[in-house]
């Protein structure tokens, strides 16, 4: 068998209602591209979840890892360690990946060994609807995630940035982790359509997250503390050459407080 180009990555806990169709949509992927889907059965308790993914490992060539409950962080790193493919895409269980996004973001990575991160757009769907235009800004990343964790991702970055950080088991690990790729200096780009559709739940990690924002926040600060400040410093220069010129303002209100780089 032909050795995977892409590795979609899957953790679940307790998500067994909504991780066949996410399954089932993966496999409906007629591309050149050969996937490889592992689901991290991260210690679900729920009987359900447990006799769907034993289900799903009959029906279709996946690889499945058990594990003791350990936190999204510890699951993602232990299905991408596990990963054969040099590309993986971090899916969570209850969202549902494009699959038009697969090829057009291989080819855009594929265009330069620079590029660490390819993204796309959000869309929204389950207790809200519509699109969210997704932009990677160096200087408003330090302050606003402005991209998701369904994107595609070089496993080389992943291995430099010695994963993602399993101390964070309340949220904001993929933005550690998208700030850890910057300070490793890989390139973001953007496909410009969905990358997945994101299912809003009444109650989601996300939303404890944001509830503690502050403190997380801090965590990612204190821990790229170096990063953050040569950062800020050059934001401020940048700030300063502008203020007497007025095309340059233009440029920098469009790619700094408008978020906006591609």
């Amino acid at each position: 068998m032909k050795k995977p180009d892409i590795s979609i990555i899957i953790p679940c806990y307790n998500d067994g209602t909504f991780i066949e169709d996410a399954v089932r949509i993966i496999f409906e992927y007629t591309g050149k591209l050969q996937l490889e889907v592992i689901i991290i059965n991260d210690g679900s308790t729920d009987k359900r979840t447990i006799d769907i993914i034993a289900d799903l490992q009959n029906k279709y060539p996946l690889i499945i890892i058990n594990q003791e409950n350990k936190k999204m962080s510890a699951a993602r790193n232990a299905g991408i360690r596990a990963a054969s493919a040099p590309l993986f895409i971090p899916l969570d269980a209850d969202d549902i990946l494009n699959v038009e996004f697969i090829d057009k973001a291989f080819e855009l990575i594929s265009k330069d060994v620079k590029t660490g991160v390819v993204y796309g757009n959000c869309e929204y769907f389950g207790e809200k609807s519509g699109i969210e235009l997704k932009h990677f800004n160096e200087y408003s990343q330090l302050y606003l995630n402005g991209i998701n964790i369904t994107t595609l991702v070089r496993k080389a970055v992943w291995e430099q940035c010695g994963g993602f950080d399993e101390k964070m088991i309340e949220g904001y690990e993929d933005w550690e982790f998208w700030v850890h790729a910057m300070k490793q200096n890989w390139k973001f780009e953007k496909v410009d359509i969905a990358a997945f559709k994101y299912r809003i739940k009444k109650q989601s990690t996300n939303v404890d997250a944001i509830n503690k924002h502050q403190q997380l926040l801090s965590y990612i600060q204190t821990k790229h503390l170096d990063f953050f400040n040569k950062n800020y410093i050059n934001l401020n220069r940048e700030l300063h050459e502008v203020k007497n010129n007025r095309k340059k303002l233009i440029h920098y209100l469009i790619r700094n407080l408008l978020g906006k780089a591609n």
